[in-house]
């Protein structure tokens, strides 16, 4: 698989006004080989948005313009992210209809990128991503003789049935592979009218645990998330956060494929994604079903950059 690596982000994506008092995190990145904290990488991807609001494969480039021209200070946190050093690989490129719904390349060049970093924060492109990227980091951890959990933030369950992995399935594609799936799961978030009975009864079949919108908004994440630790039977199970924009209420994300009325509300995706990078141990993260071209004023741009540092925060806290 093709890789598109830039070897200096920040002169890229560097806005021409700066604050000289102020440190932004573009200067956290470490150019060399080795060394670094967060592996950032690309998959500019949207074949598998099962609707025709695609666009999703201009995500990463967008997202970078934004997440690289914000402070390192976080008031909310009182936190300065100051310790952790980024290596952004670039983007994995898949070549058109070659690799269409082929992800086999994309799940090892995942594999081996993950060695050189403690944890890797891949930037979609569409949810089908997240199928692949995940059996990566998956491989990445039995080698290390660990298994993997999984914590999705979504609207929807992406259980559907399809013969092929795309947007709309690839979880149950993943909970049915015997050599990949998740040792224990969490869907948060999904709200709405959105899917039948029938996906959810197949969800908690499979022994995935579900806390809707609805839920995290009455009792808060804090109690959320001491209810999934609870659930644990190891303390530091490594974790993969995949986090699909369609979560977050229509008004704030007018920029995606798929959201609706009712989701979460930015600092509450905020906190709870902040929340769980401090309390897990995340090892991989996604975000997906960007689509700068259906965006208005950079409204849902601002907000996948916003995750991004939330989930540094996080990491900071930790002293990764």
């Amino acid at each position: 698989m093709q890789r598109e690596n830039k070897n200096s982000p920040a002169d890229v994506y560097r806005d021409i006004w700066r604050d000289a008092n102020s440190t932004y995190i573009d200067q956290l990145l470490n150019n060399g080989t080795n060394n670094s904290d967060v592996m950032l990488i690309g998959i500019p991807y949207d074949g598998g948005i099962i609707s025709s609001r695609r666009g999703a494969r201009l995500a990463p480039e967008s997202i970078r313009r934004a997440f690289y021209n914000l402070s390192n200070y976080c008031s909310n946190h009182e936190t300065e992210i100051s310790s952790i050093k980024i290596k952004d690989y670039g983007n994995l490129i898949f070549q058109a209809e070659q690799d269409k719904h082929n992800f086999a390349k994309l799940e090892n060049s995942i594999s081996k990128l993950a060695r050189s970093a403690k944890m890797n924060i891949i930037m979609g492109g569409d949810h089908s991503i997240t199928n692949p990227a995940f059996k990566g980091i998956f491989k990445s951890m039995k080698a290390r003789n660990r298994t993997l959990g999984l914590i999705v933030i979504d609207q929807h369950y992406d259980v559907r049935e399809y013969d092929h992995i795309n947007s709309g399935s690839w979880l149950r594609f993943l909970l049915e592979d015997d050599d990949f799936k998740p040792v224990t799961a969490f869907v948060l978030a999904p709200h709405g009218f959105r899917y039948p009975k029938k996906y959810v009864e197949y969800v908690k079949r499979k022994g995935v645990t579900i806390i809707n919108a609805a839920k995290l908004r009455k009792y808060g994440n804090p109690k959320a998330l001491e209810e999934i630790s609870k659930s644990l039977e190891e303390d530091d199970l490594p974790f993969y956060l995949s986090i699909d924009i369609d979560s977050v209420d229509q008004a704030f994300t007018p920029g995606c494929s798929g959201s609706s009325p009712g989701g979460l509300l930015p600092f509450e995706i905020f906190d709870l994604v902040s929340k769980i990078s401090k309390n897990f141990n995340l090892v991989g993260a996604d975000i997906t079903e960007y689509s700068p071209p259906l965006d208005i004023g950079d409204i849902t741009q601002k907000l996948a950059a916003g995750i991004l540092v939330e989930l540094l925060c996080g990491l900071e806290s930790k002293s990764i």
